[in-house]
């Protein structure tokens, strides 16, 4: 069908068509497209012009929207990234070492230091596989990782094992003063402005499991070992497995 720019079918141009004769044709079957042509044809000559043509998908997408390259960028992630993401934050290998530990299996005179360095190295080395500066970035950051999650997880370990066995922290008194049953009214008074622990005592019971832990001594094993992976990669962690006394006793044993 033809029509004008109003809307109305005008193939004479009786309601002023930029250029005399021209025609908007659409087929309601077709892709979409608007054919431009003219009644009669320009004295040029020339083929209709087509306007609102449809999309075409330029090469190398899958699709007319997107990012150009998408397909070789997803390419070159899945070339990089060979295992299992999450082989990139826990490794496979550091969790048999793990258990070895755990168990007895692997003899260790320095658990936390030797856990850790495991796993910064299986670490490492996933990240390196993508790419070296990757890897050389988690050996420099492995302190850092170390001191917060060490810290961390001492302190949930002591809560943890607070909660299963209580009276393993508490003296008698303070048992007892655990048991002490309060008035329905004050108890629920206190909780209503986040009170839940009313006598102090869970309190002084928490602190005491996480004291249990030894998390100064621990993360001070668990950084001697985190710089391992970095000092190898220098090649100077060896020399250092001999060394005594000093700064160096303190922070590659724990100290104390």
């Amino acid at each position: 069908m033809a029509r004008n720019f109003m809307g109305d079918y005008d193939p004479q141009n009786t309601t002023g068509w930029q250029e005399k004769g021209q025609v908007e044709t659409w087929s309601p079957g077709g892709d979409g497209a608007t054919t431009t042509s003219y009644n009669p044809p320009p004295s040029s000559g020339g083929p209709p012009r087509v306007l609102n043509p449809p999309p075409t998908i330029p090469k190398g997408r899958t699709h007319t929207g997107g990012i150009t390259g998408s397909n070789r960028f997803k390419k070159w992630i899945a070339s990089k990234f060979k295992k299992p993401m999450i082989e990139y934050f826990y490794p496979k290998e550091h969790g048999d070492m793990y258990i070895g530990l755990q168990t007895g299996e692997i003899p260790t005179s320095n658990y936390h230091k030797d856990v850790t360095a495991d796993y910064w190295k299986n670490v490492s080395k996933n990240w390196g596989e993508v790419h070296p500066a990757l890897g050389a970035m988690v050996n420099v950051g492995a302190p850092a990782g170390t001191m917060i999650g060490g810290l961390g997880y001492d302190i949930g370990q002591g809560l943890a094992r607070y909660n299963e066995n209580p009276n393993k922290y508490l003296s008698s008194f303070q048992q007892d003063v655990k048991a002490t049953q309060f008035e329905p009214e004050v108890k629920a008074a206190l909780e209503a402005r986040g009170v839940t622990d009313i006598s102090g005592v869970d309190t002084i019971g928490g602190m005491k499991a996480i004291a249990a832990e030894k998390p100064i001594k621990s993360n001070l094993q668990r950084m001697a070992g985190s710089v391992e992976p970095l000092l190898n990669a220098w090649g100077i962690g060896n020399n250092l497995n001999y060394a005594r006394g000093g700064i160096v006793d303190l922070y590659r044993y724990g100290g104390f």
